[in-house]
């Protein structure tokens, strides 16, 4: 019998007494059990288990896994006895299991008597025994003993710190970092005593672990935490990837990577040209278009009375875009004969050297057959060429080997396109005069020819806005077509008639909005008034929402019959009671009107329509993969989950297996799409996903939104009453405009938008999708959020739901849709655009395209849908037996099953004014003019 490795490990370090085992545990080396909710395979598998010994550098898990301190996750003290999270490989099916990522479960349960909160801000200062934590607002000391055992705080980590107040005094019981994350990546830059690893992750010269020094190009992993400086992330270890080879493998190269001589030349030194060796050309390819192959020459000339060998080159950072040939020109044949090309191979990744696969497999190329130069003027020409793939300003350095000594040349290139072209200013920046004309087309053409603007209501001073968005006025031609209404709009958006596609979906969406708006200008027009008194206005119809109008909002007044060049005054509505509204003017409307009877024109908020515009504009940053997936590509999951981690322990078959595919995220950045009818506990599962990932993904940061504010309302207090979550822990951000107050029990969650600089750090952040927009302000780099839900998103119109998702981009991010295709979708108040695909929501649309389809022959097991991808809940915890089977027959298949109490659903059975009795079903009937 062959004994299980790392098993016979433990009884070793038992012997010599090097390990604090579990007396109750006895040592065993049998195999685990499958518990339900493990994935297994022969060499690798997930499990939940528990710590059973531990040394200095590691220890055992259920006596049979062995793991150590580096591939442990999480922000809290492992310890014997700990229950973890465990994922494990192993080599052949004889050999013993090693643990490659162990996350600690955290059972978050507050004491409301202690008072317990927490407080997110990063490190501003660090002494030998405390250090201080800004917020933004305050700061907050706390002792080093207080840190987690397994980090080591620095200036700009952002932490969470867990502060318990009782009795009046406020202690800290905890300092953890607020994300964690293992990296893989190449090191893009280092300088002896700190360098970067893929541009986005920092690490000083301690962090890396013993006798290994980073180099260029080196594959290389740790684990990070998020900060405050020019890369988002700090590094906490770093070592090489294990068979990660080093840039350059030709025979000086090897030498350079022993002593290390090409970092110790300086910049100068590798520029210059030297033992009779001339290198002229220059290596600026300049200003370069998306897509364009342009190419570079450099003449190699031996001016010695000697032969020069030239032994091998390479690009000092690996980058697969860049191809070089050499060429030896002969003075007799003015043709001259290719000796080497070097193109970067196929399918390998820019981390990879691109001389690395042509090492192995082309032999006879010039890192193997060193080319001579004859002495006396023998000439070589190397040609680099770039393929301009992406937009940015790459650098790079070619260096020359010729044994002895090094020559290197610079290469740069600037790759552009249009659109940033177009956004070169033209002429100096000149601020707008107060009072210029009206800039919104034919829309309340009497403003045109001025207005003296209201005073804005008094609120906290907004953050400082980073990004401003652009107007996306109404194009003239399409105002003009929609006004006359003779015209055919595909005759000037002929996209419009084309498949929605990623080339044309930007073209698409924007007329669509703009069709929006003109409806919208349209309707709102109809509830002018004339020759009213504008001091205590009073609105028919405000109440029932005609118009809709809110605090902020813009009114424009002028004398009645007034002319299109006559001065026209800005109102800006405080209060609404009711349907009076109380509105503020310019000083001078009193001296000018002096109380006269005025038109009322309204107008309405443009900023949701102009951030579905900017949402747009980015969804193609999302790939195809998000906006059109076609086939499912399972990834190794991100998390796993037994059956014994759900914080919500009523949760049934289906919901469970929701929240697993969720939280495992494997056919990331497909959306996942989480469907049924109302009562089948969408939210509740929503509620649990975002429980999960908050707590077992260390690394994540999530921003979870719906339609409307009762929708949000009710997802924060759904996470509230799970008992999880610790003030201070999520946010719920509410617009300046909002004009329902929330609910009490949520209010300690509740900040408004000109808060939204000091809490968008949060790993959880709740909103309505257009509110999320006030996050574009603020710059935030793509992927700032690493999982973004969507309740109701079937009540959403297409870009709208795209405003919070376009904040989720790169291969690792998860989008989650949850709602209900069958349901009323998004109201559009334009007919045309709604016949073009505005009133389809993004959910309806993806259960459309294959991946999303029923297919009962594939996926009878599943409920008919792929797992990876869908989840249909058919448990109805709401409705009557009867009405379930109606529209479950109607809309659902026939698959929907009764499982709501009959207390719930029985109890207006007898009422007499049913037509049925036992029915408590009524139909009535509603008539179209009557509405």
């Amino acid at each position: 019998m062959i004994e299980c490795a790392y098993g016979f490990y433990e009884k070793v370090q038992l012997a010599l007494g090097r390990k604090k085992s579990n007396p109750e545990a006895p040592v065993t080396t049998t195999k685990p059990k499958v518990v339900s909710g493990e994935t297994t395979s022969s060499l690798s598998r997930f499990f939940t288990g528990v710590v059973t010994s531990l040394d200095e550098g590691g220890g055992m898990i259920d006596q049979h896994v062995f793991f150590d301190q580096s591939s442990v996750l999480g922000n809290e003290r492992i310890e014997v006895g700990s229950t973890v999270h465990v994922q494990a490989a192993r080599e052949h099916q004889q050999a013993g299991w090693r643990a490659t990522r162990v996350q600690l479960v955290v059972h978050w349960k507050p004491d409301a008597s202690s008072g317990t909160h927490v407080v997110v801000g990063f490190i501003s200062n660090l002494g030998r025994s405390q250090g201080i934590v800004s917020d933004g607002n305050d700061d907050v000391r706390f002792p080093l003993t207080a840190v987690s055992s397994n980090y080591r705080p620095n200036i700009g980590d952002w932490v969470q710190i867990f502060v318990l107040e009782q009795d009046g005094a406020a202690t800290v019981s905890a300092v953890t970092p607020l994300r964690r994350r293992v990296f893989h990546g190449v090191v893009s830059n280092f300088n002896r005593s700190e360098g970067t690893v893929d541009g986005n992750v920092s690490f000083a010269a301690d962090v890396v672990c013993n006798g290994y020094r980073p180099r260029l190009g080196e594959e290389v992993s740790g684990e990070c935490v998020e900060w405050k400086s020019a890369t988002p992330w700090r590094a906490l270890s770093l070592k090489p990837s294990n068979g990660a080879k080093p840039l350059g493998c030709g025979k000086i190269d090897r030498l350079v990577q022993q002593n290390s001589a090409v970092q110790a030349l300086s910049r100068s030194e590798l520029l210059g040209n030297k033992e009779g060796i001339t290198i002229t050309g220059s290596g600026d390819f300049g200003d370069l278009q998306v897509g364009d192959d342009v190419s570079v020459n450099f003449i190699l000339t031996n001016t010695n009375e000697r032969d020069v060998t030239l032994v091998s080159w390479r690009l000092l950072i690996p980058d697969p875009r860049i191809c070089v040939e050499i060429e030896k020109v002969d003075s007799g044949n003015p043709s001259p004969s290719v000796i080497s090309t070097v193109s970067p191979p196929e399918n390998v990744p820019p981390s990879m050297p691109c001389d690395l696969k042509l090492m192995t497999d082309a032999p006879n190329s010039i890192l193997d057959s060193c080319v001579v130069l004859p002495r006396n003027g023998s000439v070589i020409e190397v040609t680099v060429k770039l393929k301009a793939d992406a937009i940015g300003h790459t650098s790079n350095l070619l260096l020359f080997n010729f044994g002895s000594f090094k020559i290197a040349r610079a290469i740069s290139a600037s790759v552009k396109d249009e659109a940033i072209t177009l956004l070169t200013s033209r002429a100096p920046y000149q601020q707008r005069q107060q009072g210029g004309g009206w800039t919104q087309g034919s829309y309340h053409a009497k403003m045109r020819a001025g207005k003296l603007p209201g005073p804005r209501p008094m609120r906290p001073v907004v953050a400082a806005r980073q990004h401003k968005m652009k107007d996306y006025l109404v194009p003239g031609n399409l105002r003009d077509m929609m006004e006359e209404m003779d015209t055919d709009i595909t005759a000037i958006q002929p996209q419009l008639a084309e498949p929605l596609s990623l080339d044309n979906y930007r073209e698409v969406f924007s007329t669509l909005l703009w069709l929006e708006e003109i409806a919208k200008e349209q309707e709102i027009r109809k509830h002018d008034l004339a020759s009213v008194n504008c001091l205590g206005l009073t609105v028919p119809g405000l109440a029932e929402g005609r118009p809709k109008l809110l605090v902020g909002d813009k009114v424009m007044i002028c004398r009645p019959g007034g002319t299109d060049n006559e001065i026209h005054y800005e109102g800006i509505i405080h209060k609404i009671y009711g349907e009076d509204i109380l509105m503020q003017f310019n000083q001078e409307v009193q001296e000018d009107l002096a109380g006269e009877e005025c038109d009322v024109m309204f107008t309405f908020n443009r900023a949701p329509l102009c951030r579905m515009h900017h949402a747009a504009d980015m969804a193609v940053m999302l790939g195809a993969q998000v906006l059109f997936p076609t086939c499912p590509s399972p990834m190794p999951p991100l998390a796993g989950l037994d059956s014994t981690t759900f914080y919500n322990p009523i949760l049934n078959d289906r919901q469970k297996s929701a929240v697993t595919r969720i939280v495992g995220a494997r056919c990331r950045p497909m959306p996942y799409v989480l469907f049924g009818p109302p009562g089948t506990g969408k939210t509740v599962t929503v509620v649990e996903s975002i429980l999960q990932i908050l707590f077992q993904c260390t690394s994540s940061r999530i921003l979870a939104c719906a339609p409307s504010n009762s929708a949000v309302d009710l997802l924060v207090k759904r996470l509230h009453d799970s008992g999880q979550i610790m003030s201070g822990m999520m946010v719920r951000l509410n617009a300046l405009s909002r004009s329902t107050p929330p609910p009490p029990s949520i209010l300690q969650y509740c900040v408004t938008a000109d808060q939204v600089a000091t809490v968008v750090r949060l790993r959880l952040v709740l909103c309505t999708c257009v509110t999320a927009g006030t996050l574009h302000r603020l710059g935030l780099s793509p992927g700032h959020f690493s999982h973004v839900f969507v309740d109701e998103a079937g009540q959403a119109a297409e870009p709208e739901c795209l405003i919070p998702t376009s904040l989720l981009v790169g291969s690792q991010g998860q989008m989650v849709l949850a709602g209900d295709p069958m349901q009323l979708g998004p109201v559009i108040g334009s007919l045309l655009a709604a016949k073009f695909g505005l009133n389809k929501s993004l959910l309806e649309r993806l259960m459309e395209r294959q991946p999303y389809k029923r297919d009962p022959r594939k996926f009878a097991d599943h409920g008919n849908f792929d797992p990876l991808v869908v989840t249909k809940l058919v448990d109805n915890y709401r409705a009557h037996g009867l009405l379930v089977r109606l529209y479950s027959e109607l809309f659902y298949d026939g698959e929907l099953l009764e499982r709501a109490s009959e207390d719930k659903t029985h109890c207006l059975c007898t009422w007499d004014k049913l037509p049925k009795t036992g029915v408590p079903i009524v139909f009535h009937g509603v008539q179209v003019g009557l509405l």
